[in-house]
């Protein structure tokens, strides 16, 4: 409440206090997010072009120059001369690799989660995105967000159409 949530082109998705606009959180995903962060109960999920679901803890607050001492304490952790094993970064919940290009927000609905990666529409548990729970292919590549209204999902793709699918079945 009160935190805006936006990815950037820069490979950081930031946090900011809605009321003053100061910074709370610079999250790295190393690559462009171009899609709306979704949040569910203080979790917030974006989507890297390349095809990387990150997960962060939308009450997390970055310490102070967090990624800029980081490389170092990683590279001297690796020499072992004996400094603690570095942190994961502020927030970080959980990172996968989906394996195609995403250029959309993702849907949540309960514990699934509907992605457009690339030309095909994948539905994913959250507590297992090793592997899909449903895959529909569109006739193109999927640039327009998943829409979910009752139980279907809408989704637009390059070939002019739109698609409608079963959000149980696919």
């Amino acid at each position: 409440k009160g935190i805006l949530y936006i990815g950037a082109a820069d490979g950081y998705s930031y946090a900011f206090n809605a009321l003053n606009g100061q910074r709370r959180l610079r999250f790295s995903s190393h690559y462009a997010v171009y899609a709306e962060p979704i949040v569910v109960d203080n979790t917030v999920y974006v989507l890297t072009t390349n095809g990387f679901l990150f997960a962060f803890d939308g009450r997390a607050r970055t310490w102070l120059w967090e990624h800029e001492i980081k490389p170092f304490w990683v590279q001297l952790y690796a020499m072992g001369i004996g400094i603690p094993q570095p942190l994961d970064q502020s927030g970080f919940v959980f990172s996968q690799n989906l394996r195609g290009a995403v250029n959309s927000s993702p849907v949540i609905a309960g514990n699934t989660i509907y992605i457009g990666i690339e030309n095909k529409l994948v539905a994913f548990d959250l507590k297992n995105l090793k592997k899909p729970i449903w895959s529909f292919t569109t006739g193109g590549t999927i640039k327009s967000s998943p829409a979910l209204v009752d139980n279907t999902i809408y989704i637009g793709s390059d070939d002019g159409r739109l698609y409608a699918v079963d959000a149980t079945s696919g």
